[in-house]
This record gives C-alpha cells, sequence and structure tokens, in this order.
C-alpha cells in the first residue's frame, strides 16, 4: 500500500488496445446489413401490449377505490322516495336551501344576520366554564 508508482516508466504509456486489421473498411456495410435485418415492421401485439397494460392498471385503480368505498361505507339504502322526502324534509327546517336564491338569501344567511346575545347567557357560561386564572387574567 505505501509502494510508490513512477509514472514516467515506458510500458505505462503503451497503448494496450488495437483495432482488429480491415475493421472500418467493412464498418459500413455491418451497419447497414444489422440495420436492414432490424427494419421490420412491429407486430400488432407489441402495439397493443403497452396501450392493454396502462387500460388494466387504470380499471384495477377504479375497481379497488370502488370497493374500498363499498366495503368502508355505511350499509344505508336509501331510495329514491326516501331521499326526496328527507330531502322535503330538510327544506322544510330551514337546513337544506331549496334553490340558489335562497343560497344567497340575507336572511338566512348566518354570516350577515347579527345574533343578539343573552347577557344571561355570557355570565352562566363564564361561571360553568371558566377557571379562576381566565377571570383574573380578565383585569
Amino acid at each position: 500500500m505505501k509502494e510508490k508508482y513512477n509514472i514516467e516508466q515506458p510500458h505505462l504509456k503503451e497503448n494496450p488496445y488495437s483495432v482488429p486489421e480491415g475493421y472500418f473498411s467493412a464498418f459500413q456495410s455491418n451497419i447497414s446489413e444489422i440495420i436492414s435485418q432490424k427494419g421490420s415492421k412491429p407486430g400488432t401485439w407489441s402495439v397493443i401490449k403497452p396501450q392493454l397494460a396502462l387500460v388494466s392498471v387504470f380499471a384495477f385503480v377504479f375497481l379497488m377505490g370502488y370497493a374500498a368505498i363499498n366495503l368502508f361505507s355505511p350499509d344505508v339504502a336509501v331510495t329514491g322516495s326516501d331521499k326526496f322526502a328527507a330531502n322535503t324534509a330538510l327544506m322544510e327546517e330551514h337546513q337544506l336551501d331549496a334553490s340558489f336564491i335562497d343560497f344567497f338569501d340575507s336572511e338566512t344567511d348566518s354570516l350577515t344576520k347579527k345574533q343578539e346575545i343573552d347577557p344571561a347567557e355570557i355570565i352562566e357560561y363564564l361561571n360553568n366554564d371558566a377557571g379562576i386564572v381566565y377571570l383574573a387574567s380578565l383585569d
């Protein structure tokens, strides 16, 4: 490991590789023969195979997602008439907007409607839910 190599030695400067005799004179004809042999048209199976693989992967992913949704969703069989009755009940209770206009109705909009808070409710909340440390920090 500790030997020193002298790079000035003449046998290290010699090229160990050589080209066979007549290699470059027949090079062009050899390449032309190889290209003409491989120039055949691809078969139908080699064209359809990647497309079939792509379609099968998409189908597999879709089926796995569909199975997962069906396995992990609750077993609630809602028919069309039951769904209509449920939506009608929600609309009557004003929990479901009946139309696009109802969605932007400012009277039923909880964000723009001002709600009055009863001071008695605030005092009851603070008495029941607020700690002494929190009340002391309000000073």
